[in-house]
């Protein structure tokens, strides 16, 4: 049961993004965003983060946002790389966050597994939940 839980939403996401680029750009993932959610972090390494996702009407992700590096740093869900295990936000030059497969379902329980830097140093490992919030929608 629990696996179909995690195969649904996987499902959902491949099925409504089918069509569109394998990144999506800023202006994009902006425009697709319906609901804003916050979840602040403590990792494992790297201390404390704030991460904002943004999910389109599907209650899928299409962005994923934090200060890292002392910069605010956007990162565009990436399709090609996210799939049923996960959920991999930003592009191979850039900043880049990996997490289990998100939902606006299950975003308040799904752990943060890493954020890395443009030459792949992880900024941020093994994160849990500490709160949540709603910011829009």
């Amino acid at each position: 049961m629990k696996f179909l839980k995690a195969l649904v939403p996987a499902l959902a996401l491949v099925a409504t993004v089918s069509h569109a680029s394998d990144i999506l750009d800023h202006t994009q993932a902006v425009r697709d965003t319906t609901k804003v959610r916050q979840v602040n972090y403590t990792c494992a390494t790297g201390g404390r983060l704030t991460v904002k996702y943004g999910f389109n009407e599907q209650s899928q992700p299409t962005y994923a946002e934090a200060v890292v590096g002392g910069k605010n740093r956007f990162m565009p869900i990436n399709l090609k790389h996210s799939d049923i295990s996960g959920t991999f936000f930003g592009q191979e030059d850039s900043y880049k966050l990996f997490v289990d497969a998100l939902t606006l379902g299950n975003y308040h329980r799904v752990g943060l597994a890493s954020i890395q830097d443009p030459a792949s140093d992880t900024m941020h490992k093994d994160c849990r939940v500490v709160s949540i919030s709603k910011i829009k929608g």
